[in-house]
């Protein structure tokens, strides 16, 4: 027959008791891990997606700014169309207003001496118009990086304005013509009498955008790789490169529809894939 001891039971009891504990020690310790990697995955994303975040609004930004030089370019064009017309005009009223003129051979040549000086003025302005053309890309990618820069420092920004370097094709079309008069003194045989002349002064040679074509601003703005929480000793590699593309247009205005220009020029985001004719480099476009 077996005997029970007692004095023994708590001992049992004790040992198995700190085994469980010993248990519960260990997986406790492995939850705080796996608890720490996800927390720490968490926060990685929140941190990838609120900087994907802020890179859009940069090229937003970025590509806005860059369209908006653009629209102050078309606008600039349009204002020198208008210029060059009331050009025109006033000297083409000028035979008229300088009073009578001597003889006809005399106001023939006033009004060849203002059409030239016109024509002069009128050549002179649409150079400037294509100084214009040809400036304002540069002035509206450097607008664009300047933007980037000052809101991300460690962005690369790439810009796909017009290509040829060109804010439009533009095309040479003239405007209304104007007319001259003036009078004269005529010698008759009744005395001196006051005779009229008057014929075509002349047409303005102005610029106007083809309108098949569209003026963008395109761009794509990269952030190099972010590293983890945890930084790159616990663990390897890290985000993806992070990547934003934006397209601006400035639209709502023409360099010369026949009368006058109504050049009210204001840039537009607008997605890539609306942009007809599409920017140069699919990357611009295709996102």
């Amino acid at each position: 027959m077996s005997v029970l001891h007692p004095e023994r039971l708590p001992v049992s009891c004790e040992s198995s008791g700190n085994q469980r504990s010993g248990q519960v020690v260990i997986l406790f310790s492995f939850m705080c891990i796996v608890l720490s990697v996800v927390l720490a995955g968490c926060m990685n994303l929140m941190g990838v997606l609120s900087y994907r975040t802020h890179m859009q609004t940069v090229i937003d930004c970025s590509v806005y700014s860059g369209s908006v030089i653009q629209g102050k370019g078309l606008n600039g064009i349009a204002r020198q169309n208008r210029e060059i017309v009331r050009l025109l005009r006033d000297y083409a009223s000028r035979p008229s207003k300088a009073g009578i003129y001597g003889s006809l051979s005399s106001g023939n040549a006033a009004v060849n001496n203002y059409r030239s000086i016109f024509q002069s003025k009128n050549e002179s302005l649409r150079q400037d118009q294509n100084r214009i053309n040809q400036r304002t890309q540069g002035d509206a990618v450097a607008a664009a990086r300047d933007i980037a820069g000052r809101n991300d420092h460690s962005a690369q920004l790439t810009c796909w304005p017009n290509p040829r370097g060109q804010l439009a094709s533009l095309i040479d079309t003239p405007s209304r013509s104007e007319s001259y008069s003036f009078r004269y003194w005529k010698r008759t045989r009744y005395g001196w009498i006051i005779r009229s002349s008057s014929g075509t002064f002349g047409r303005a040679r102005l610029f106007r955008k083809d309108a098949s074509t569209h003026t963008y601003f395109s761009g794509k703005v990269l952030r190099a790789r972010l590293p983890w929480i945890f930084a790159g000793r616990a663990f390897s590699g890290g985000a993806p490169d992070i990547a934003s593309c934006a397209t601006a247009m400035p639209a709502g205005g023409n360099l010369w529809d026949g009368n006058e220009a109504r050049a009210k020029y204001r840039a537009k985001l607008v997605r890539g894939a609306y942009v007809n004719p599409r920017p140069p480099s699919r990357e611009a476009w295709d996102w």
